[in-house]
């Protein structure tokens, strides 16, 4: 079974474990930033969360609500939100009518923008613009929650809402879908909050998955190695708006050449050239082994989000990842 918070380690031929890759890394922070190797500290205690203290004194719940992990609003399905309102929902091609309690609400997929009519007070009717464009999920329609606002429903805190009636429900938050990948590449969770992809490809002498290609954001490395906050830290603020992948290339097989990785952010029509905008920090990238990674920073496109969904290949094996909430 795959482990989702592992390190870019290989082992080789001989039944050695290579070095971590990150060592290079970590010895390229401490002679750049004078950082001395040592313990990370402990993470500083989280401050209450005013809004969590507020939902947990507002009174019992009704019952639960999974939602889906949005900013800034998260998604609710149209059926569950039909539910929680008693509504009429009426899905006709990409056209959705949502009618409780005297308010019609009219939107189209794909569209952020809802009518809302009926018995209101002057001012609520007319057009209003959602927080994000209604979407389709396989047979379902995902909403923004701030729908349910429309019909008299109320945001408390973070992880709940009160409905019209004066119910409150808990919200499930469940985290958005962040990859999508084909056979040879793995969404990893090395640290808490941290996500990252690793891409598996043949030896150049044909050996399945030797060589592993691993990618972080690369703002996100400190809380895999805490000692490289530092180099890292300098590096982005060096960068300004420029941002930027970790990439660790590790290969069972000695001698290997890995081409890098090709990119296209979300929206754009045109992939990256593979090792365009890579920049060496350790390694070779055409003498990587057992106990030689290449560890490289890839710079994205100019106006490339992290917080968007973007697509990396390594060969023929691709994966699309949000690495940002």
């Amino acid at each position: 079974m795959s482990d989702p918070h592992r390190r870019p380690v290989r082992t080789g031929p001989d039944g050695r474990r290579a070095p971590g890759a990150l060592t290079l890394l970590l010895a390229w922070a401490a002679l750049t930033s004078g950082v001395a190797f040592g313990q990370a500290d402990p993470p500083a205690e989280a401050p209450p969360d005013p809004s969590a203290e507020a939902a947990s004194a507002a009174g019992p719940v009704a019952g639960t609500l999974a939602v889906t992990e949005a900013d800034p609003q998260p998604w609710i399905a149209l059926s569950d939100l039909a539910r929680l309102l008693g509504a009429e929902r009426v899905v006709s091609g990409d056209t959705v009518v949502l009618r409780a309690d005297g308010v019609v609400v009219t939107a189209q997929v794909g569209s952020p923008d809802a009518t809302v009519a009926g018995d209101l007070p002057p001012g609520l009717a007319g057009e209003r613009a959602l927080s994000a464009p209604l979407r389709r999920s396989g047979d379902e329609v995902l909403v923004p929650l701030d729908v349910a606002g429309l019909f008299g429903a109320d945001r408390v805190g973070d992880e709940r809402l009160r409905d019209p009636s004066g119910r409150l429900w808990a919200l499930r938050i469940e985290p958005a879908a962040r990859v999508r990948t084909d056979p040879g590449a793995d969404l990893l969770h090395p640290a808490p909050g941290v996500v990252a992809v690793e891409l598996r490809t043949p030896s150049d002498g044909g050996v399945p998955e030797a060589l592993a290609a691993w990618a972080v954001d690369l703002v996100m490395a400190p809380l895999v190695a805490p000692w490289t906050r530092a180099a890292v830290d300098a590096a982005a603020r060096e960068a300004g708006d420029a941002r930027a992948l970790l990439l660790v290339v590790t290969s069972t097989e000695p001698e290997q050449r890995h081409p890098g990785l090709s990119l296209r952010p979300d929206g754009a029509e045109a992939w990256t050239e593979a090792g365009a905008r890579h920049e060496t920090i350790a390694g070779a990238q055409d003498a990587i082994g057992p106990e030689a990674p290449w560890v490289a920073v890839v710079w994205l496109p100019t106006g490339a989000r992290l917080d968007r969904p973007l697509e990396l290949a390594a060969g023929t094996v691709r994966a699309t990842v949000t690495f940002r909430r």
